[in-house]
């Protein structure tokens, strides 16, 4: 892996310059298995989205201080004006990082507004030039407790949502049948006690999927924006699953996922399969679209630009959840304004922590905008390689789980995979069907009710290990739309008040039975129950 190579410190008049190298010299690797460099890196990937240049080691990211007076969003800065704040010859064009931004109200709060590329003669010895400046960034290790608020109330519908019986057939977890293949051992989602590579689970030890699916409305398209190696769009489980992404390891619109690595395709199935159609395996969010973001190259090696990026796109281009299954053993500022910019954009960030035990966790987990994920297996013990510290959120199902596969010599297939990165997209997923359940949610809402429905593990409370606990699907989404407005059950047209018409409308629903109906434990069934709670509904002040 390539060394990152960092600056010192200078002041130029008024203005501290930040700066870092840019890509390839500031080469990461984010996956569960190392992948070896190239021999040759040779010329760098072309540019990313509005960027007009490409990149090459003879670009330098920097950062004004604000008390610079030079900003993107105000007086654009000339190569004179930076050359006063620069004194040198070896710079010859500056451009911003990013030449424009979807939102620059949050452009400006995040602070990546002030971050430019100056590009250096050829032949200029950057080692000197990094001498002016600093790479000031760190790993902001601030206790979870403190980046989530809770909620000013909490519907009391969450007490009868929370409680919601799961008197379901085995292989009736839902409203509909779930008819996938390799559902019966998908232990992440439903754990009844399987064999996982010769090690027998704990019955529950599980995200619970399945109890949280009936309350996601279908056809709810929450867009999880999944920055990896690309997606498969030929993949018969992902087959109508894809919004389109972008590429910005090769520079261009094809997000197809690199055939010798398929990590996107993985965590991209682990997240949003599609469920009841036969074949393979059970997404934990089937009605979530995904957005293939390609920030990796065909050696599983990306650099921070095309995490800025990534990131930048996904913002800018109606992401609700960023599914982040990878980690930098760096940061930059660049880096970091980035994750702050998405994350004032109201958008859930979610990444792994790592995969290497012992070590700090990881760039972007390490963030406090970000929701950090660990692994544990079917025990619900934490995974040997997840890596643990004080920025952990939560763990997640990571080890043997079932994902799809796509490479040229096992096309459309699926396989166990094991590591923080297939942690991650259960966690990506359950937001994403929060969201769905209660669009009104914020990101610091959906953050709240994923840590506040956790199944404790390890030390009581909040540990350096386990987090707040295991992710619990069901619950979480039940807390999501217990934070929305009290709703009416009895408002079956959804007009948001009840009226003769959802009258009507029930009694057609029950008698075709219709899911609308299924208002009463047992659920998956229609009967008598769900005609009293119907009424008890109709007659209570929640839809007066």
């Amino acid at each position: 892996m390539g060394e990152r190579a960092r600056g010192k410190c200078a002041v130029f008049g008024r203005a501290i310059v930040v700066a870092a190298l840019a890509a390839p010299c500031g080469l990461a690797h984010g996956f569960d298995t190392p992948v070896p460099p190239p021999a040759s890196l040779g010329e760098a990937p072309s540019t990313f989205g509005p960027m007009t240049d490409p990149w090459s080691c003879r670009s330098i990211i920097v950062r004004l201080t604000d008390d610079a007076g030079l900003s993107a969003q105000g007086t654009q800065p000339t190569l004179a004006d930076l050359r006063g704040l620069l004194v040198g010859p070896d710079i010859v064009a500056i451009r911003p990082l990013v030449e424009s931004f979807g939102d620059p109200e949050a452009a400006v709060r995040s602070g990546l507004d002030r971050f430019y590329v100056l590009t250096a003669r050829s032949g200029a010895d950057l080692d000197a030039l990094a001498q002016w400046v600093q790479d000031v960034s760190v790993i902001v290790a601030s206790a979870l407790p403190e980046r989530f608020a809770a909620p000013d109330a909490v519907n009391p519908l969450f007490l009868r949502l929370h409680g919601r019986d799961e008197n379901l057939p085995e292989d009736n977890p839902g409203h509909l049948p779930v008819n996938d293949q390799y559902f019966p051992v998908q232990w992440s989602l439903r754990n009844t006690g399987q064999d996982v590579c010769g090690q027998v689970g704990i019955p529950g030890a599980d995200i619970a999927a399945p109890g949280a699916w009936p309350f996601v409305p279908p056809g709810s398209a929450v867009v999880v924006a999944v920055l990896d190696t690309g997606v498969s769009p030929t993949h018969p489980d992902l087959a109508g699953q894809l919004v389109p992404g972008q590429n910005f390891a090769d520079g261009n619109a094809d997000d197809t996922d690199d055939k010798a690595l398929s990590h996107g395709t993985s965590t991209a199935g682990v997240l949003a399969a599609r469920t009841n159609n036969e074949i393979g395996i059970a997404g934990v969010a089937p009605y979530a679209k995904i957005m293939p973001v390609r920030i990796f190259n065909s050696f599983g090696f990306g650099f921070e630009t095309e995490f800025v990026a990534g990131v930048m796109y996904a913002a800018d281009h109606g992401a609700d959840v960023i599914s982040m299954s990878l980690g930098y053993p760096f940061d930059s500022d660049a880096m970091k304004a980035a994750v702050r910019y998405a994350y004032e954009r109201d958008i859930v960030l979610v990444a792994s922590t790592g995969n290497t035990p012992g070590q700090a966790v990881q760039f972007p987990a390490s963030m406090p905008e970000t929701i950090a994920v660990g692994a544990t297996n079917n025990l619900d013990v934490l995974w040997n390689n997840s890596t643990t510290g004080p920025q952990i959120s939560l763990v997640a199902p990571g080890v043997d789980v079932w994902a799809t596969w796509d490479t040229p010599s096992e096309p459309g297939s699926y396989r166990e995979q094991s590591g923080t990165s297939f942690a991650v997209p259960h966690v990506s997923g359950t937001a994403a069907m929060m969201r769905a359940a209660n669009p009104t949610l914020s990101n610091e809402e959906v953050a709240w009710a994923l840590i506040n429905s956790c199944i404790d593990l390890g030390d009581p409370g909040w540990d350096e290990s386990y987090g707040y606990g295991r992710l619990n699907a069901k619950d979480a989404v039940a807390l999501a739309i217990a934070l929305g407005p009290v709703q009416c059950l009895a408002d079956v047209d959804g007009d948001g008040r009840f009226t003769v018409e959802d009258i009507d409308a029930y009694v057609i629903a029950f008698l075709a039975g219709d899911p609308k109906a299924d208002l009463a434990a047992p659920f998956g069934s229609i009967d008598t129950n769900d005609l009293e709670a119907f009424v008890a509904a109709a007659l209570s002040p929640d839809c007066g």
